[in-house]
């Protein structure tokens, strides 16, 4: 046996310890809702040129499920060019907790998306505060499961999302998206919390006074990752990450290969601050990758590598399967060896992105 079939077989027991441990996180990342709770909310959504996407989002946001008189959805218009303006002041002047206002540029800290959402932020009047994207839709009690599990002590609530699934393309996408949020939900569940995502999350007005908001907050690409990080970091407030049904959000995926270099490259480098269990994470999964893609060439016994690929399936598969269950969206599964192909080569090829690829561009912005 050589040593790098050695190396090999570690790599393939430490992917098979992670994954036990992950697995562990997920069904230890159970929380007890407390049903009479029912504070004031209010839903901030940063919009920037959604005409195609905005009316979809605030027609399932006004169909949720929560007392009007402690519910308000605050839009902030971050200088669109289209005609996503017009079509929220339709909205506003129909229903009345929805309000439109506008972004002014912002200065220090104050860049891209933080800024607008920073704006909506300081005009909203809630004991809690939930965000979502202009793309993105909720579940009717998305408002309402989410706010019974904020007990006293909790500064964060996340949620899972997923992605509209319309072809092989989106498929692949909806389980990486699927994945990396299961690996976050594990990580809160053995209580070393990763990260959130910014289409489905909550905090407590309180959380985020306490950490001087986004003004206070050195900017990232990744806004949602970045007060996620501050509020922790604070050690006094607790966080949940449940996974069901009723608190799922679901977006849209990219249309094109070049849009989604861009999405995954804005998430590696706003996240490249990530905790220790993030490094250690990578570290196995980036040698697990690149053995499997050239292990042939460099001399690993062919039964060997592929014992190691099937584990390593094996291990993706469960991980995937047991959030997918909870928000009845498995069948997505059906999409699994697809993004088997492409989480090998991006995985591989992404540090190279980070460090290489120039600035980040989102939304027409570059940082």
């Amino acid at each position: 046996m050589t040593v790098l079939e050695i190396y090999f077989i570690i790599i393939v027991f430490g992917y098979i310890l992670q994954a036990l441990v992950l697995i562990l996180g997920l069904y230890k990342a159970t929380y007890t809702p407390n049903t009479s709770n029912e504070p004031s909310v209010s839903v901030v959504v940063a919009a920037r040129n959604e005409e195609q996407n905005i009316a979809v989002c605030l027609s399932s946001l006004v169909q949720s499920d929560y007392p009007r008189e402690k519910f308000e959805i605050i839009v902030v218009n971050d200088h669109s060019t289209d005609a996503t303006e017009n079509i929220v002041q339709q909205f506003t002047q129909q229903y009345s907790f929805i309000k439109l206002i506008q972004a002014q540029h912002g200065n220090g800290n104050l860049q891209g998306k933080a800024n607008a959402i920073a704006q909506g932020v300081d005009v909203s009047q809630s004991d809690i505060v939930m965000m979502t994207d202009a793309d993105c839709t909720v579940h009717p009690q998305w408002v309402r499961r989410t706010t019974h599990y904020f007990a006293e002590d909790t500064g964060v609530v996340a949620g899972f999302t997923i992605l509209n699934v319309r072809s092989w393309f989106s498929g692949m996408q909806s389980l990486d998206l699927a994945y990396i949020l299961a690996i976050a939900v594990a990580a809160m569940g053995i209580h070393l919390p990763l990260s959130c995502i910014g289409n489905n999350f909550s905090f407590r007005r309180k959380a985020y006074n306490e950490v001087g908001g986004y003004r206070n907050i050195p900017f990232s690409v990744t806004e949602d990752f970045a007060l996620f990080k501050a509020i922790m970091k604070k050690g006094k407030w607790q966080y949940r990450y449940p996974v069901e049904h009723e608190t799922l959000v679901t977006s849209n995926p990219v249309d094109s290969v070049k849009d989604l270099y861009r999405q995954k490259r804005r998430w590696a480098v706003g996240g490249k601050e990530i905790q220790p269990l993030g490094v250690m994470l990578f570290i196995v999964g980036i040698s697990m990758h690149s053995l499997m893609l050239i292990g042939f060439s460099l001399g690993i016994q062919s039964a060997m590598l592929l014992a190691g690929i099937a584990i390593k399936c094996a291990c993706d598969y469960v991980l995937l399967y047991i959030p997918l269950k909870k928000i009845k969206r498995e069948q997505q599964l059906k999409y699994f060896f697809l993004f088997q192909f492409y989480f090998i080569l991006y995985v591989i090829l992404l540090p190279l992105a980070v460090f290489f690829g120039g600035k980040v561009v989102w939304k027409g912005r570059k940082f």
